[in-house]
């Protein structure tokens, strides 16, 4: 069964506007913005890879250097400064997750 893409699309906008609405709340905490900035960057790539004749393996390497530098700053921020909390890390680990859901194109256990 393949994954429906308004699925993806969906779980990306609530994880745009979760990172939105953290970051209006704690301007002083960068890591909602890098959060906000991964789930964009994931959200564009999902758009752009949609056609299949359309190479995704540099996308791939885009979403996982994002989000993998909105980890380290969510990380960073919750363990030394303690400005942000640690569900900031919630952001980029879910949206790689669902990068790499998405790009299985089935459901596990099918």
């Amino acid at each position: 069964m393949r994954i429906p893409l308004h699925f993806v699309h969906g779980a990306l906008s609530v994880l745009i506007l979760i990172s939105i609405w953290k970051w209006a709340q704690q301007w002083d905490a960068v890591a909602w913005f890098s959060g906000l900035a991964a789930v964009a960057t994931t959200f564009a790539a999902v758009q752009w890879s949609k056609k299949p004749e359309r190479d995704s393996s540099f996308l791939d390497i885009l979403v996982w250097v994002v989000c993998g530098g909105s980890f380290v700053i969510s990380a960073g921020q919750w363990y030394i400064l303690g400005t942000s909390g640690p569900e900031a890390l919630f952001v980029p680990l879910v949206t790689v997750g669902i990068w790499k859901w998405r790009e299985k194109q089935t459901f596990l256990g099918s």
